[in-house]
């Protein structure tokens, strides 16, 4: 990977004409911006103080059930999206208030066990609704629905289309489907219904929303590295065309591509020579993920035991709504909930906003909580709720000092240095 970053950067400081203006913000409801409390600024401070903020730092990126304060959670996730965003749309001249408040939004959605939870819930609901899940549009969901705070159309629309999953190598505004929040009701409907063949299309109607998309990916390929690397997983993996590259050499290198390649214009693209290595490094990564270790010890298969949880939890809640079980978890979430509205029914009208049909309003509510939660709070959840599961599969966390562990400045066996050390304190 190399880029001549060229002579751009005496236009880098000023304002593109394609910048969103935080005047320009739609919202549903009337909001009394100032010159220090701008409407994108509004929208950021909503955002991190919902509960659901809070929840990221419990949330997976990648590697599941370690005890390891090292390993990339979502809370770190989203904060490296917003700066390497917001170095990009610095460099670009664009509005980094509202490039923050769509990077910092944009996992809110994200279920406990990363992509493998999303990929579970969205396998449970079809089968019992015929709809979609994706964390993408949950993540709007989260904003619109659940935590009502009144975000603005632009942070929005560039949360719903964010989804890093799909690597395009240009995004252009001008295909945006999202216009109004009447256009947001349609695409967000047409998601639950198409699932990942429509939502893969999706373009922001933001230079802003399109540096955000592409940052996210920029974020996770190194870092997700990086974390693999912990567990020594990468001495197994024959890289195509990326060995050693680093975490630091894919922000550099992809982001003056990115500004090279975008500033002036109403896009934000890669080259070709750049693109074509993003889609190597994705590739690389997601065989690292399916290493036979990972799948063996997490169940990824379709019998596995996270599954199974997943699959055992969803049906008892969802009989729990109907039966009326006040004693569930599920009745506290919807509770606890309640307090962003002091008109229980409107609320409720807003919550299901705009499904009518009772068995998929059900469904979504018990989708609801599962997605909330976190890691930890659905491995404890399991074994309160299914001990012997757990035990018969022996699915625990991975502790600090555990011998599987293997952390890349020490290729010693912590677990028996650990021990010796140990018995010489206690002699």
């Amino acid at each position: 990977m190399s880029v001549d970053t060229g002579d751009y950067h005496q236009e880098i400081q000023t304002k593109s004409r394609f910048y969103t203006e935080d005047s320009s913000l739609i919202r549903m409801s009337k909001t009394t911006p100032t010159k220090i409390r701008t409407n994108s600024i509004i929208d950021v401070e909503r955002i991190i103080n919902i509960p659901f903020y809070n929840r990221y730092t419990g949330k997976t990126q990648v590697f599941s059930l370690y005890k390891n304060d090292d390993l990339t959670h979502r809370g770190l996730h989203v904060q490296l999206v917003s700066r390497t965003a917001r170095t990009i749309g610095k460099a670009l001249g664009l509005n980094t208030d509202l490039i923050e408040a769509i990077a910092l939004g944009h996992d809110l959605g994200h279920t406990p066990f990363g992509h493998m939870g999303e990929k579970i819930l969205d396998d449970i609901l079809y089968r019992n609704t015929g709809r979609h899940f994706m964390h993408n549009v949950q993540s709007v969901r989260v904003l619109r629905n659940i935590c009502p705070v009144g975000i603005s159309l632009q942070t929005l629309d560039g949360i719903l289309c964010h989804n890093g999953e799909f690597a395009s190598q240009g995004l252009y505004p001008k295909d945006s489907k999202i216009h109004s929040f009447k256009d947001l009701d349609d695409v967000m409907e047409e998601s639950y219904t198409k699932g990942a063949d429509f939502v893969k299309h999706l373009v922001p109607s933001t230079l802003e929303g399109a540096v955000v998309r592409f940052s996210d990916m920029i974020a996770y390929l190194g870092k997700d590295r990086q974390d693999a690397r912990k567990f020594a997983l990468e001495q197994n993996i024959q890289y195509k065309n990326t060995n050693g590259i680093s975490n630091s050499t894919i922000i550099k290198e992809l982001t003056e591509d990115i500004v090279e390649n975008s500033l002036g214009k109403n896009c934000i693209r890669l080259s070709d020579s750049m693109f074509k290595e993003l889609q190597t490094l994705k590739n690389d990564n997601k065989e690292m993920y399916e290493t036979p270790k990972e799948v063996e010890r997490l169940g990824r298969t379709t019998d596995g035991v996270i599954h199974t949880l997943f699959n055992k939890m969803y049906d008892q809640f969802l009989k729990d709504i109907e039966s009326g079980n006040r004693n569930s978890p599920i009745a506290s979430h919807l509770e606890y909930l309640k307090r962003y509205q002091s008109d229980e029914k409107v609320y409720l009208d807003n919550y299901f906003h705009p499904i009518s049909d009772k068995n998929v309003q059900n469904n979504q509510l018990v989708v609801d909580f599962i997605a909330s939660m976190t890691d930890d709070y659905f491995y404890e959840l399991s074994k309160l709720m299914y001990p012997d599961i757990l035990k018969e599969n022996n699915l625990e966390y991975v502790g600090y000092f555990n011998d599987t562990i293997k952390d890349e400045r020490d290729p010693n066996n912590n677990k028996k240095r650990i021990d010796v050390y140990i018995k010489e304190l206690h002699g």
